[in-house]
């Protein structure tokens, strides 16, 4: 997994995607092993069907400014490298070429901007998810997890097709990177400098990727769980989580709500 040293949005309550991505939203299931999550590419109405409160309306494309100049994350040198790479690629600017490297004391510093936030009312979903139960296919599907509340849902994503990277040593002395703007192929008029160590790149035709998510753990209430006959009685509540890191695809595949069987889910 990414080496990352800090994650500076946590003041604010997000987690980091590893390898940030396009198709993750609110109300989508995540899975929990190991203290990191990842997507279970289902939506929360997979799982819960609504028996008192409607499913809460995203609200899209607000301007986040309440992290602006915040929303940056720093990773060890190699590790940074590889999500630079995977930037890249998913912004369609092409792939770094041949080897863009540093040592291991150096410490690259991933600034997004022009962010925007997609986010659910957290009133709203928590009084859906009180007064809902479980589809029975897929609560035999994931119960062992629904028990444990290893499962969680998407509450706020934010995401940015424009970031800046810098590039510092340990004492943060700045490190020489204009050399290295070579190394990188695609469309060159979106990757400009901003100093000996920094470069910005954006791709404003290409949709943005989500880089950062908050996320509600849902807690299941054992001492209610046959009660959800009773309206009033609440089977699941939700509670914030911070503090994870959302895994990334290549090196842990996920399936989805489909799954036949709970033991034949990859983590």
């Amino acid at each position: 997994m990414n080496k990352i040293i800090r994650n500076f949005l946590a003041d604010y309550g997000y987690n980091v995607v590893a390898l940030p991505k396009a198709d993750l939203a609110p109300l989508i299931l995540l899975s929990e092993e190991s203290g990191s999550v990842s997507s279970l590419d289902s939506p929360i109405t997979d799982l819960f069907t609504a028996t008192q409160g409607a499913v809460p309306e995203v609200i899209r494309n607000v301007q986040a400014s309440a992290v602006e100049g915040a929303a940056s994350v720093q990773y060890e040198a190699d590790a940074g490298v590889s999500v630079l790479d995977w930037l890249m690629a998913k912004l369609h600017l092409g792939k770094l070429e041949g080897k863009l490297t540093f040592d291991g004391h150096k410490i690259l510093h991933l600034s997004y901007e022009k962010v925007l936030e997609d986010k659910v009312n957290l009133v709203k979903l928590d009084y859906f998810i009180t007064g809902s139960a479980p589809a029975a296919a897929e609560f035999n599907t994931f119960r062992p997890r629904l028990e444990n509340s290893e499962l969680y849902v998407i509450s706020s994503v934010l995401k940015s097709n424009s970031f800046t990277v810098t590039v510092e040593d340990a004492n943060g002395a700045q490190v020489d990177i204009a050399a290295s703007i070579k190394g990188i192929l695609g469309a060159t008029q979106n990757i400009t400098t901003s100093g000996k160590n920094s470069i910005s790149i954006k791709n404003d035709s290409a949709g943005p990727l989500v880089f950062a998510f908050k996320a509600q753990q849902i807690i299941y209430n054992k001492k209610e769980w046959w009660q959800f006959f009773k309206k009033e009685i609440a089977g699941f509540t939700i509670r914030n989580k911070e503090g994870i890191i959302m895994r990334g695809d290549n090196a842990y595949p996920t399936v989805s709500l489909a799954a036949d069987k709970y033991s034949s889910i990859a983590l």
